[in-house]
Parts: structure tokens; C-alpha cells; sequence
């Protein structure tokens, strides 16, 4: 129900104008009290009694007055009162006139107060969106959507199923908000219709009823598909061994497809199968298909091995079911090779611990397929029961498994010390087909790791002293043992290194490939993506494609309705409005085709745009998998195997530094003098005596063992043990000998040395030759320094130099070879044999400072002897290239104007190329302005003869079209290569209304779509929504789909398409405009550049040594074009039009042309650079070979 309130001011006339909906309204005159701003108005500035009640109604339909200005009261309670209540009838919605009638309102005050209500009736129609649901559908789907047609405008309504006639089928069904819904799930086959009774009831308690029919439409049924088991087997070569069977259950209706997409299992899609998803087609009664998954057929032996299979699409409606996986398990039928089982070595070697001096390694030969095992037994040696588990030992090779097999031989372990056992190996009972090779026994030696300890009560023997070897023998054995140490960790050095190196290689070859891995599973995901995607714009396009299509055959086959009723009708008004409907049924067609090709277009560019990302994504993957990745894999594999090997080699480097260290340790042990390199006979006596104690002890022990009854083993190893210590204690006595007589010898040469010192002193000093040494020592200096000094002299007195160097190097050789000689004599006749000097000490420190400090100098001075030679022979080399270069002087003195000219010429040929470049943009740009000014104007003079309007801020052109309809009147708009109007925000519609008034069509409309979408003719977004409508608007009513201006703001109101109207028809030039716009800006940039490249080559021209080289030709022409551009330029005030151009063209730049190709004598600037360059290249390279 509408409700207004009218407040009319009595003073200077002033109405109110109300826009109402068609309807029945009842008027009633209300005070202040009621909320009214008057009670009632005066017509003689408040006097007594004038108070009126009197107001006026008006309308296109009608016009009354209620009450009489002569009827007057005393007050306006009075007139309040006395006031009349009426009721009109607007059969057509308008505007209706609110007033006041008086001759003369200045002296009125007041006003009066009415409130208008439309006057409630029931609805007259119940309209249901959709009667049709399929058949299967779920309790509480929607059906459609109530809506009431009712006189009253604003009405809001409850729908509700009542009893009554049509009544029969209420139950199925129920009514949410204004939704029906379903209550049943429905069968076509049991029933086909339903009937319904539905009250539609508004707010004011007014209701109308009406009977309708729900109808039950028919759905293909087609089934549900389901694989018949979860597990199916065929051979390597295609032979099934159990099919893969698809069932259709429940239902079997239409001809519908399944597919079966294959995956990796533990078979992979690059060796074993083709992972191409199968397409299986049913027809309409088929109940079961078997399925075949193309597999790869190879020679090589293979485990067992699966795929998976799962139903991953289905068409025509139909139903995946539950067992919609599987798994296809893939029998080999190839000849399996298993290779052969043996022992690595005839021999290993373990500790009683446990620890490998050598590995127990079995290996697998000769193939490697099949999961394969063999048995090793363990048997006595020397070693029983007590010393090792017997336990079998089964060693295992997986398929395709051939890396050798480390064994753990499990010795037990005790304190008791014993000699070296063994223990035999035997390889037996191999499985599936594999072999035992011919080393197929082997022998482990067990290395004792306990000592020889004594007690109180059981005496056992300790750990020998194998001091064996002779002195001599000994110091040799030091010396190979020291050497193999220190070998072996310069390997282990070098090898760390190459093993950092190689695992830095490793590490990166692995990032590298781990790398593509990951970039290879992203491509397979963006290509699985975009095939998606292009799926989903196919079938899009598809299902719009097959609604438009069918939506022209609907309104074809109204057309042939219609076109039947046309022949057949006689009467020329009707037959005119059938003819009218057919018009409108082929403007839907053309429409229907444009959105049709418009999609299409759509869809064939972003289908191009997919299938260009997938071959992209193609190639890029198909690289990587098949040349990157291979690539990447095998240089992996050189580098792990680099690696490997080279940790092999580290390990063992490592071992054998281990190994040495130990046997250095050992011998140490034994002969601790060799660390201190002590031969002196009192260590000698200590270590005698060290060993007669041993000696001692070890026969104390044996009397107590003999005493004792010890065992005959016990009492045998301390004899043993005996006689080795008495053994080398011979040996180190006969060595203590022979120092003692050399220290004897010493003593009397020393004693014979002490006696004679003062004649030895002066011998030594006749031998020094008078400290000779400190002149040798001084003179080498001077002869170093001045060697030194003539390395930086030049070169001038070269061969002077060359004479002196030469003498000074012979006076060093001089001094050198005497004191070659003093040393000599010093080795030979002040030393012992055992190299010490029987000088004082610092007498000795002081010679042998001397002859070091000597032989440095003398290095010093042969490495100075050295440079000075190769400096003579690069100066004499220096000197020669400068005198021929001398002689080329005048040469590059040529070649270098040459090239300056050369230079200029080419300047000034690339500043012509500038200058006529920039001109010929200017040209070109222009022509462009031509074009579009001739689009503007073109388009100006289709619509001159309307007056068309021009908008400032856009340049478009608005002018108004004959009363006509709205489809009509787009056509037209459109053949004056124009639209109706689009309005893009509030501004354009507030110039639109100031300078068209209103009431005319716009070019907004919804396709009959019942308030939008909207859509604009001219295909711009429809962007404005919160200013336009006038209130309650749009609503629809009648079926309005097409929308006219009725005011500046808040004004737009859709109503039928078929009511006549002119319509604003707008010529949209803004994109020429701003085309232009650009064009000018060109236009202005070029001629800049033209101008600046005038002008420097004006500047290039008179550099004065191009003036020369072009002998007298006039090039101040130029400078005079130059001129003139700037006064063209000036006189046209900057702005660049058609004239302006072409007295460019005729003033400066034809004439500069043709001055440019006339520049020199017979030549251009080409012909000179032509004629100048070969010269320069011949000079150039006959003197500079």
C-alpha cells in the first residue's frame, strides 16, 4: 500500500507533483496533529474569517477542486475540521498536481496537509517462473518462483498451498518464502502431472487463488558403471589372463561413455604401458564391456609389476559407482638371467674383535634378474667352536640388485691370548635359478687382540719385545718406515682434496637434476591444468552455442506462427500488428546470431591463446624429458661414480697411513733411541742394562713356572722370550763397542787439538786468508748492487753497459770460485768424519753465515745476470721497432687526416640522413592527421542535417531521432554510424537533460529479461546504478524492458518497447578525438626533431676543415634554410597545419635536397667518403704489415 503526505504552501501558489502508479487512491485532509505541516490557510494575511480548506487536484486524466474559497472560517481549527476527504482513479501511471487555487497568493499564509494511500485490491494473477521438474530429483528442489500481478503498486506477498478446487496433489509439494518446492521424488513412469491450489496473499490481508499444474519431465537413465573386480592380470605380451570388465547397473537407457585413465603403479608409463586414457562406449542396452590397456612388450626379465586403473569421467548423466578403482597386475614372460654367486677373494683377514683388515664380500655376476639368495656355512680351521658362531649365513640379492655384499662374520671374542687361527667359508644353496660360482670357498684368518699378562696365581706370558733387528738394520728399517709414513699422507692430502672437489661436482649435478625434476612435475601440472581448461571452454561454448541455436529455432518457428496468421488474417489493423510481431521476431534473430558470433570469437581466441600455452608447455617438457633430464642423469652418474671411486681411493689412503703410522709405532716401541737419535754408548750401557733386568725378571718367572709345574707351552714361550732379550742384548754390545772406540779416538783428537791451539788458531786464520771473507762478503755486495743499477739505465749507451755487466759478473765469478775453494779446504781439513768443525763455535757460526749469506748473493747475482740479458735483448728489440716506426711517421701523420676527414664526410652524411629521417616522419604524420580529420568530418556530415549538439568535454554529437519505437529507433541511430545514448556517469546526464529536456529513449535495455541484466547497445559496461531510476523503478511492469530519461537526476524509468518516442541518438567521435590528439603531439615531437637536426647540420658545416676537404663549394646554404625554417615556424605561431607543412616542403626541404645531392663538384658527400676510403685502407695496410 502507497502512502504520501502533501504538504501544499498557500503562499505565491506554490503545488506539489506527485509520480503515481495506476491505481484507486483515497485522499484525506489531515492537521498538524496528524502529522501534516498546515491545519488549514488564510487568504487575507491571517484575518478573520478567512481560513480555507479549499485544494485542487489534477491530473492528464482529471481535474477537481474540493471545497470553495468563499466557504471561510473563523480559525484554522474550524476549516481543519470542515475539510473534505475525496478519491480519485489514475488508470495510468503519471504525475499527479497537488494545488491551491487563489487569484492573489502573496498575501496567503498556511497551507494544507493531505495524505494520499492507494487503496488496497487482491491480486488478479498468480504467475509460476517454472511448472517442470525431472523426474529423480532430491526432497526440496526448486521448482520456480511465485509472482503476483496486483493493481497495487509496492505490494509484498505470502504464497501458501489451500484446499479447494485443483487442490488433488497439495501434499507433494511445499512452499518456501516465494519458492515451490518438491516434497516427493517424482517418477515419469508412475505419474506425469500434478495439480496444485495456491493462494497469494499481500500485506493488507487481500488474497487471490488459482489452480496450477506441476508437470514431470523424463530423464534418460543410463546407469551406473563400475568395474567388476578390483584386480585383473595379463602377461607382459597382451595375453589376458583375467579381463578388465566395466558393468552397468540399475538402469541401462541412451548411448553414454566411459573412461578408464591409467596410472603408475610400480609399472611406469615410460617402460611398461601407454598411459592414454581409454574411451569405452555403451549403447543403449549394453550391460558389460572389457577394456585392454595398451602395454609395452620388452625382452628384459621384469618382476611382477602394477598399474592402476580408475573410471574418471562419464558422459550422458550417468553414475560412477563405489568400485571405481582397480589395479592391472602385469605378468613377465621373459627368460630371467640371475647371474652368479661367489666369494671376491680366496682369503680375508678379521681381529678377534670383530674388525675388518680386509671385507668378506660376496658378488653377483653375470645378470642380475630375479630376487636370488645363497647360503654360506661356516667351518672349523684352526679355529673351533669356541672361537666363532657357526650359524649359516644367507645372503640376499634383490632383482636388479648386483652391488657386492659386505659379510659380518661373527667371531666371539675373549681374553686369552692365542696365535693366528682360520675358519673356512663354504658358498652353497642358491635360490631361483642363480649359480655359485668357481670361488666358492674362502679362508678367514682371525688375529688375536689380547696381551701377555702375569698374576700372583697363573703366569702368562706378556707381550714380547721383538727386538730382533741388528742397529744398523734398525736405523735403515726408521728411515723406509718415515719415508712411507709421509708418503702415504701426501696421498691422503691430495686425495681429500679431490674428494671435496668431487662431492662439490656431485652436489651440484644433483641439485641441477633435482631441479629440472621439479620444474618437469610443474609442466605436467600446468599441461594437465590447460587441457583442463580446454575442456571446460569447449563444453561452455558448446552448451551456449546449442541454448542460442535453439532459442532461433523458437523464435523461427514463431515467426512461421505468426506468418500463418498473417495469410490467413483479413483484417488490414490486425495483419499490420502481425507483421509488426514478425518484425520484432527477426530483430531477436539478428540478435541471438550477433551474440552468437560474438561468442564464438571469443571462444576461438581464448582457445588459441590455451593451445599456444600447451604446445608451449609441450616443447618445453618434451626438452627436458628428452634431452635435458638424460643428460643430467648421466653426467649424475659419472660424477656419483667419480666420487665412489675417489672415496675408495681416500679410504684406502687413509688405511694405508693408518697401517704405516702403526708399523712406524711398533718399531718405535722397540727401539725408543731411534726418536732421540742417541747412539751415545752411556744410552747404549742404559739399555743394556734395561734388558739384563727384563732378562732377570723373565728368568725368575721361569724358575717359579718349572717350580710351579707349569704348563710345558708356558715354560717354552718364556724360554723363547729369553733368548731373543739375551739375543739383542749381544747385538747392542757390539755396537757399544765400536762407539766406545770412536769416542776414544775422539777424545785423543780433541786432547791433540786442545795442545796445538794456538798453531791451529793461526792455521785457521792463513787458511781464512786473513779475513779475506769480510772483503768477499762487501765486494759481492758492491757487484750485486751495481748489476742492479744497470738493469734501469736506458738504453743509450746500451753496449757500454753490455761491457761493464760483463766485467762485473767475471769479478763475481772470480770471487765465487775462491771462495769455493775456502770452503772446500774447510770441509776437507777442519772436519771430522763425522762432520762437525773443530773451530770455536762462533768462529763456525760466522763461516757458516758466510757461506750462506755467499750463495744467496750468488743466486742474487746469477737470477740479476739473467734479467739484464733479457732486458738488453728487449731494448735492442724496443730501439729497432722504434726506428721503423720512425720511419712510418709521416704514414700515420697521413693516415690520421685521412681519417679526420673520412670522420667528418661521415658526419656529415648521417646528419643529412638525420635531417631528412625526421622530415619524412613529419610527412608521414601528418598524412595520419589528414585521415582522421577526415573520419571527424565524415561523420559530421552524415548527421549535419539534425543540428547535431557537440559535448565539450568528449567531442561526441547527440541529437535527437523522430517518435518511433525503441528498437526502431536504435536501428536508425545505427545506420548514421551512431547508437542511443550511453551514459556513462552523472555529468553526461545532467548535459544531456539541460540541453534535451526529457522523455526520450536511451540505449539501455535488459533482453526482456524482467529488471537485467542491463545491457547498453553500444556494448559499453553498464557501470552507474545508485542515481538513475526514479524511485521504484524499474519494476517491470507489463513486461518493460526498454528505458527512457524523464529528468536530470533520478529520472530513468523502463517502459514497453512498442510506446513512441524520439530517442538521443549519440555519434561517438572521443576515440577520433583522442586519436587526434596523439597524432598533433607527433606531429609537434618530429618537427622538433627536423629542427634539431637542421641545426646541427648547420653547425657540422662550418667546421672549417670540412670546408676545405670540399674545396670551395658553397655550404653557407644551409645556414640560410636554416633561416628560413625559423621564420615559417614563426609566422605560423607554432602551430603546424597543412600550409605550414607545405612551405616547408617547397622552401626548405625540396630545395635542401637537391642542394644536398649537388654538394660537391660532380659528387655527392657519398661520392667522397666513396673516394677517400679505399685510400685510407691502402695506406693503412702497406705500412702497418
Amino acid at each position: 500500500m502507497l502512502t504520501k503526505i502533501i504538504n501544499i504552501e498557500a503562499r505565491w501558489g506554490r503545488s506539489v507533483t506527485e509520480f503515481l502508479p495506476a491505481g484507486d487512491y483515497k485522499v484525506e485532509y489531515i492537521g498538524i496533529a496528524q502529522g501534516g505541516q498546515y491545519n488549514a490557510w488564510n487568504y487575507r494575511y491571517n484575518y478573520y474569517p478567512y481560513w480555507s480548506n479549499q485544494y485542487q487536484i489534477d491530473s492528464s486524466e482529471f481535474s477537481f477542486s474540493t471545497g470553495r474559497l468563499s466557504e471561510n472560517w473563523g480559525n484554522d481549527t474550524l476549516a481543519l475540521a470542515n475539510a473534505k476527504n475525496t478519491t480519485f482513479v489514475l488508470k495510468n501511471a503519471g504525475n499527479v498536481t497537488f494545488w491551491i487555487y487563489d487569484t492573489v497568493y502573496e498575501d496567503n499564509t498556511g497551507g494544507v496537509s493531505l495524505r494520499v494511500t492507494s487503496i488496497p485490491t487482491p491480486a488478479t494473477n498468480i504467475t509460476l517462473s517454472n511448472n517442470n521438474i525431472a523426474e529423480n530429483q532430491a526432497i526440496n528442489t526448486v521448482i520456480g518462483d511465485f509472482t503476483s500481478t496486483d493493481p497495487d503498486p509496492g505490494d509484498t506477498f505470502t504464497y501458501s498451498l489451500v484446499s479447494g478446487a485443483g487442490d488433488t496433489d497439495n501434499s507433494f509439494f511445499t512452499i518456501s518464502n516465494n519458492q515451490l518446492k518438491s516434497n516427493s521424488v517424482f517418477d515419469y513412469e508412475a505419474k506425469t502431472s500434478y495439480s496444485i491450489r495456491v493462494r497469494t496473499t499481500d500485506q493488507d490481508g487481500q488474497f487471490y487463488e488459482k489452480q496450477l499444474t506441476v508437470n514431470v519431465t523424463n530423464i534418460i537413465e543410463p546407469g551406473t558403471f563400475s568395474f567388476s573386480d578390483n584386480n585383473y592380470v595379463v602377461k607382459e605380451d597382451g595375453t589376458v589372463v583375467k579381463a578388465i570388465t566395466i558393468n552397468r547397473t540399475n538402469n541401462f537407457e541412451g548411448a553414454v561413455s566411459v573412461t578408464v585413465t591409467p596410472t603408475d603403479g610400480t609399472a611406469t608409463s615410460v617402460n611398461d604401458y601407454k598411459n592414454t586414457p581409454i574411451v569405452v562406449n555403451f549403447a543403449a542396452g549394453e550391460t558389460s564391456k572389457t577394456v585392454t590397456v595398451p602395454l609395452i612388450n620388452d625382452t628384459a626379465y621384469e618382476l611382477e609389476e602394477n598399474l592402476n586403473l580408475a573410471i574418471t569421467n562419464v558422459t550422458g548423466g550417468a553414475i560412477i559407482g563405489t568400485q571405481n578403482k582397480a589395479t592391472l597386475t602385469i605378468l613377465n614372460d621373459d627368460v630371467a638371467i640371475p647371474g652368479v654367486l661367489a666369494f671376491s677373494a680366496p682369503t680375508y683377514t678379521l681381529t678377534e674383535n670383530g674388525s675388518r683388515i680386509t671385507q668378506v664380500v660376496v658378488t653377483r655376476t653375470g645378470g642380475s634378474d630375479t630376487e636370488v639368495s645363497g647360503t654360506i656355512t661356516l667351518n672349523n680351521g684352526t679355529a673351533t667352536a669356541e672361537d666363532y658362531n657357526n650359524t649359516p649365513i644367507k645372503v640376499t640379492f634383490a632383482h636388479g640388485d648386483s652391488a657386492p655384499k659386505i659379510i659380518t662374520i661373527p667371531i666371539k671374542e675373549d681374553s686369552q691370548f692365542e696365535a693366528v687361527e682360520t675358519l673356512n667359508l663354504s658358498l652353497t644353496n642358491p635360490t631361483n635359478g642363480v649359480t655359485i660360482g668357481t670361488q666358492n670357498t674362502a679362508i678367514v684368518k682371525i688375529i688375536d687382540n689380547d696381551n701377555f699378562v702375569f698374576n700372583n696365581t697363573d703366569i702368562q706370558p706378556t707381550k714380547l719385545e721383538k727386538l730382533t733387528l741388528p742397529i744398523p738394520t734398525a736405523l735403515k728399517q726408521y728411515e723406509i718406515l718415515s719415508s712411507e709414513l709421509d708418503k702415504a699422507k701426501v696421498k691422503l692430502d691430495t686425495t681429500e682434496e679431490q674428494l671435496r672437489l668431487a662431492n662439490d661436482d656431485y652436489s651440484f649435478a644433483k641439485e641441477t637434476f633435482e631441479g629440472s625434476l621439479s620444474k618437469q612435475k610443474s609442466l605436467t601440472d600446468i599441461l594437465q591444468n590447460l587441457e583442463n581448461k580446454k575442456t571446460a571452454l569447449t563444453s561452455s561454448f558448446t552448451q551456449s552455442k546449442t541454448q542460442n541455436e535453439q532459442k532461433q529455432k523458437d523464435i523461427k518457428k514463431s515467426i512461421d506462427d505468426a506468418y500463418t496468421r498473417w495469410k490467413a488474417e483479413t483484417n488490414p489493423g490486425i495483419k499490420d500488428g502481425i507483421q509488426k510481431e514478425i518484425n520484432g521476431y527477426l530483430i531477436q534473430i539478428q540478435e541471438q546470431q550477433n551474440l552468437l558470433s560474438i561468442a564464438t570469437t571469443k571462444y576461438n581466441q581464448e582457445l588459441a591463446v590455451v593451445i599456444f600455452q600447451i604446445d608451449d608447455s609441450n616443447q618445453e617438457l618434451q626438452g627436458l624429458t628428452s634431452n635435458i633430464i638424460p643428460k643430467q642423469v648421466e653426467d649424475l652418474e659419472k660424477k656419483n661414480q667419480a666420487l665412489v671411486d675417489i672415496k675408495t681411493a681416500w679410504e684406502g689412503n687413509k688405511q694405508a697411513v693408518t697401517v704405516a703410522d702403526k708399523a712406524l709405532g711398533d718399531l718405535l716401541t722397540d727401539y725408543a733411541f731411534l726418536k732421540t737419535q742417541d747412539y751415545s754408548s752411556k744410552f747404549l750401557q742404559d739399555t743394556v742394562d734395561s734388558l739384563k733386568q727384563k732378562i732377570g725378571a723373565l728368568q725368575a718367572d721361569l724358575t717359579a713356572l718349572k717350580d710351579g709345574n707349569g704348563s710345558n707351552s708356558q715354560i717354552a714361550a718364556l724360554e723363547k722370550a729369553i733368548l731373543e732379550k739375551q739375543k739383542v742384548v749381544g747385538e747392542v754390545q757390539d755396537y757399544q763397542k765400536t762407539v766406545l772406540a770412536g769416542e776414544l779416538e775422539f777424545k785423543q783428537e780433541l786432547e791433540t787439538r786442545k795442545g796445538t791451539s794456538a798453531d791451529h788458531e793461526a792455521s785457521v786464520k792463513v787458511a781464512l786468508g786473513n779475513n779475506n771473507i769480510e772483503g768477499y762478503v762487501s765486494l759481492n755486495s758492491q757487484l750485486a748492487n751495481q748489476l742492479k743499477g744497470l738493469t734501469t739505465v736506458w738504453v743509450d749507451n746500451l753496449e757500454d753497459n753490455h761491457n761493464l755487466t760483463i766485467k762485473v759478473w767475471n769479478g763475481s765469478q772470480a770471487t765465487s770460485q775462491a771462495f769455493d775453494s775456502l770452503t772446500s779446504y774447510i770441509d776437507e781439513n777442519l772436519a771430522t768424519p763425522y762432520g762437525d768443525y773443530y773451530l770455536n763455535e762462533i768462529q763456525l757460526d760466522e763461516a757458516l753465515q758466510i757461506r750462506e749469506s755467499t750463495v744467496r748473493r750468488r743466486d742474487a747475482l746469477a737470477d740479476s745476470i739473467d734479467f739484464v740479458t733479457d732486458a738488453l735483448f728487449l731494448a735492442k728489440k724496443q730501439l729497432q721497432e722504434y726506428q721503423d716506426l720512425a720511419k712510418l711517421g709521416q704514414h700515420y701523420s697521413d693516415l690520421t687526416k685521412y681519417e679526420k676527414q673520412y670522420a667528418l664526410l661521415t658526419s656529415l652524411r648521417d646528419s643529412f640522413t638525420r635531417f631528412f629521417g625526421n622530415y619524412s616522419a613529419l610527412s608521414g604524420t601528418y598524412n595520419n592527421l589528414a585521415n582522421v580529420d577526415g573520419q571527424i568530418n565524415s561523420a559530421k556530415s552524415r548527421v549535419a542535417a539534425y543540428n547535431p549538439k557537440t559535448r565539450p568535454e568528449t567531442g561526441n554529437l547527440y541529437f535527437l531521432s523522430g517518435w518511433t519505437r525503441s528498437y526502431w529507433a536504435k536501428d536508425w541511430a545505427v545506420s548514421l554510424g551512431g547508437n542511443l545514448v550511453t551514459v556513462n556517469d552523472i555529468q553526461e546526464q545532467f548535459w544531456i537533460t539541460d540541453n534535451f529536456g526529457t522523455n526520450f529513449w536511451i540505449g539501455l535495455y535488459d533482453h526482456h529479461n524482467h529488471n537485467g541484466p542491463w545491457y547498453w547497445y553500444s556494448g559499453e559496461p553498464y557501470q552507474y546504478e545508485s542515481w538513475q531510476w526514479i524511485p521504484g523503478e524499474p519494476n517491470n511492469a507489463g513486461g518493460e524492458t526498454f528505458v527512457v530519461s524523464l529528468g536530470r537526476a533520478n529520472g530513468w524509468n523502463d517502459i514497453d518497447w512498442e510506446d513512441s518516442r524520439q530517442g538521443l541518438v549519440e555519434i561517438n567521435l572521443k576515440p577520433l578525438y583522442d586519436q587526434r590528439n596523439g597524432v598533433i603531439q607527433t606531429i609537434k615531437d618530429a618537427n622538433a626533431n627536423a629542427f634539431d637536426a637542421l641545426k646541427s647540420l648547420s653547425d657540422l658545416l662550418s667546421n672549417n676543415q670540412l670546408a676545405s676537404l670540399l674545396q670551395g663549394v658553397n655550404i653557407g646554404f644551409v645556414k640560410s634554410y636554416l633561416e628560413k625554417y625559423n621564420e615559417i615556424f614563426t609566422q605560423s605561431g607554432g602551430i603546424i597545419d597543412e600550409a605550414t607543412l607545405k612551405r616547408f616542403q617547397n622552401e626548405v626541404f625540396t630545395p635542401l635536397s637537391q642542394a644536398y645531392s649537388q654538394l660537391a663538384t660532380g659528387s655527392s658527400v657519398e661520392g667522397l667518403i666513396g673516394n677517400n676510403r679505399p685510400f685510407l685502407i691502402r695506406v693503412s695496410s702497406s705500412n702497418l704489415v
